[in-house]
């Protein structure tokens, strides 16, 4: 993941590439237990936690 100018992060992998973490995790949930799943870093997966208590 990386933070754009405008301080929005988005995810720099995956089919959602170039996309906002928080609109990605509204509209595809699924996605967020995809990514808890795999191998990515113990840091990603802080990130993409913290932002699903956000989205609810």
């Amino acid at each position: 993941m990386r933070v754009q100018p405008d301080g929005k992060v988005v995810f720099n992998f995956g089919k959602y590439i170039g996309q906002e973490v928080k609109t990605v995790l509204t509209k595809d949930r699924n996605y967020y237990n995809w990514i808890m799943e795999k191998e990515f870093s113990s840091q990603v997966k802080q990130i993409v936690k913290q932002m699903m208590k956000d989205v609810h």
